[in-house]
């Protein structure tokens, strides 16, 4: 898997982060070789729906049917907003 300067991973995040108090309906981006994608949806109460998944051209080690140990199935994950911090 690999991300190229051009493919708008650096825009895509950073359009997360600039839009942090919220967007509608879900966010996408894919790789130029469609083996990574990052979806995010923006969710009641400040949390961020992210699901990503790494698509296709994985092989399984020589010798061997079962695929790399860093292969696992898509999951899901929800990021709480950060707490605030105070400083004296």
């Amino acid at each position: 898997m690999r991300t190229w300067d051009g493919d708008g991973l650096d825009a895509f995040l950073s359009s997360l982060a600039e839009d942090f108090r919220g967007w509608e309906g879900v966010r996408a981006w894919r790789s130029l070789e469609r083996d990574l994608a990052i979806s995010a949806e923006h969710r009641p109460g400040g949390y961020v729906h992210l699901t990503w998944g790494i698509h296709g051209r994985l092989r399984p080690r020589s010798g061997t049917s079962r695929p790399p140990p860093f292969m696992r199935p898509a999951r899901r994950c929800e990021s709480s907003p950060p707490s605030s911090t105070h400083f004296s």
